[in-house]
């Protein structure tokens, strides 16, 4: 039944340790494209339009990177790019705080070069998902007997929602406790740091929790009951 599926699911510690980390790792993400307009207009006083293009930038990276995700997923794993995705995000995100604010470079191509490089990890929440979860499920078949991606893959997507929800209520708690605006921009130039940490819990708990292998071969055949 529907709701033994879900009690199954619910009781998956390799399933719930992924989708944890990749609540957080959404978080990072989403915290991220929340404060760009804020950022750009209040932190560096620049027009609309640059939004657009520092956007534009930090996804043309992103999906740039794609090919080199996929290399580095044949060769190490899907966990070791996941991981490593992950940890330089930890360490990037925060110098966040510090862009626009270093001499002798001008503010905004300093913004411009600083998230076009956070879009080169950033990829790798575009493609892992879904092959991480294929795992799941063919974990799950071995333990079940059952075949059961659709309510998996519908979990998840669920799950990743709280990541989306939990942003946006972190963020706006950081800037209405540390100020918005051109006179207090610190809540702004926080969203940073707050995302690495997020990140930071989201590669805590997977490297700690997740075990399984990369690949899983098929269950053996069942006989007919």
């Amino acid at each position: 039944t529907l709701w033994d599926s879900l009690r199954i699911t619910a009781t998956n510690r390799q399933f719930l340790v992924f989708a944890a980390s990749e609540v957080m790792f959404f978080l990072g993400m989403n915290m991220l494209t929340q404060v760009l307009p804020f950022f750009v207009r209040v932190v560096l006083d620049a027009p609309e339009t640059e939004v657009s293009l520092i956007t534009a930038l930090f996804i043309g990276a992103a999906l740039a990177s794609l090919p080199a995700v996929n290399w580095l997923t044949v060769r190490r794993g899907k966990a070791f790019t996941y991981q490593l995705a992950m940890a330089l995000l930890v360490v990037m995100l925060p110098g966040l705080f510090f862009v626009g604010q270093l001499p002798g470079l001008d503010p905004l191509l300093q913004a411009r070069l600083y998230i076009a490089l956070l879009g080169v990890p950033m990829s790798v929440v575009f493609v892992l998902p879904n092959p991480f979860v294929a795992d799941i499920v063919d974990d799950d078949e071995w333990r079940t007997g059952l075949r059961r991606e659709g309510i998996y893959y519908g979990v998840e997507e669920t799950i990743t929602k709280a990541g989306y929800a939990l942003s946006a209520a972190v963020f706006g708690l950081t800037l209405d406790r540390f100020g918005f605006s051109a006179a207090e921009p610190l809540g702004i130039r926080l969203i940073g740091p707050i995302a690495g940490l997020g990140i930071l819990i989201g590669l805590a708990v997977f490297r700690l929790g997740y075990r399984l292998p990369d690949s899983i071969p098929p269950p053996p055949a069942r006989s007919p009951a």
